[in-house]
């Protein structure tokens, strides 16, 4: 009898650990689309370009498109799968608004990138636990227009510094 009740509280405990083991959620996978993508705490966002073009200095009539920058929490990484994207073709900033990219100046983070099939993420040390602020990618390709994606970090909406 305590040999079964022994054997009954084992697998009884070993069912509980699994199903905690199974309720945890599995680590997020790249999206298998072509596109920009946002790994935040609210998952993996598709993004839109909020400025596509060549100026090298904010141009005249500029109008960001502010509905392509989602608000989050937390960032981890952007998900590049576009081809003919390297990680040589892109630049990863920490501005206080999303036009700061053309004040000059401005220094690229460091980043790791982490390969996959499709394309690349592309993180930094330096984004970790920040807030207040926007986290911007440019993609520059080798021909055509560059592109800024963003994602806007606890920051009340502003297109530049106050």
């Amino acid at each position: 009898m305590k040999t079964l009740v022994s054997i009954g509280l084992t697998l009884a405990f070993g069912l509980v650990g699994l199903s905690s083991a199974s309720a945890q959620a599995p680590a997020a996978a790249p999206p298998a689309k072509p596109g920009v993508y946002a790994d935040t705490g609210k998952g993996i966002q598709p993004l839109s370009a909020y400025y596509s073009g060549v100026a090298t200095e904010m141009p005249v009539g500029f109008q960001a498109h502010t509905s392509a920058v989602p608000k989050a929490d937390k960032f981890n990484a952007f998900v590049v799968n576009v081809e003919g994207i390297s990680p040589s073709n892109v630049n990863m900033y920490w501005l206080n608004g999303i036009t700061e990219v053309w004040a000059g100046g401005q220094t690229p983070l460091k980043v790791q990138t982490q390969p996959h099939t499709g394309g690349f993420s592309i993180s930094s040390p330096d984004t970790v636990g920040k807030t207040n602020g926007f986290v911007i990618l440019e993609v520059k390709p080798t021909t055509g227009t560059r592109k800024f994606y963003a994602v806007n970090m606890g920051k009340e909406f502003s297109l530049g510094a106050k």
